[in-house]
């Protein structure tokens, strides 16, 4: 059996130092004065999909403003205020989702108003 340990060729390498995975470390990222940290800038439309024909689905982020990414959504917020009320700062978005769940709140009536003005703007 001694030569069968010997005749191996793996038997007769160094080992591997066996380390345990370390977690890597988040560094802070350095932020310019004044500015917002980035989960606040986040904001989640909670809204109908496909609102006056955008490309616009419900629970989708946007990392800027909507009106960088869309901007004929101006007009639409100007004609429709309560349009820019479903685009929710990701910090707020689980008080946003309770709101929309009670019937007569500010989050739900904004639903309701932006589902039939987009349904009716679609008929037109």
């Amino acid at each position: 059996m001694s030569k069968e340990k010997d005749s191996n060729p793996v038997a007769s390498l160094p080992q591997a130092e066996v380390r345990k995975p370390q977690p890597e470390k988040i560094t802070n990222v350095p932020q310019q004065k004044g500015s917002i940290p980035v989960s606040v800038r986040q904001k989640v439309y909670v809204g109908p999909s496909r609102p006056f024909g955008l490309p616009l689905m419900t629970n989708a982020i946007l990392r800027c403003e909507p009106e960088q990414l869309f901007p004929s959504i101006t007009g639409l917020f100007e004609a429709h205020p309560a349009f820019k009320r479903l685009f929710v700062p990701v910090p707020q978005l689980a008080q946003a989702r309770k709101r929309l769940g009670m019937a007569g709140s500010d989050m739900a009536s904004a639903h309701a108003a932006i589902t039939k003005a987009s349904a009716d703007a679609r008929k037109k």
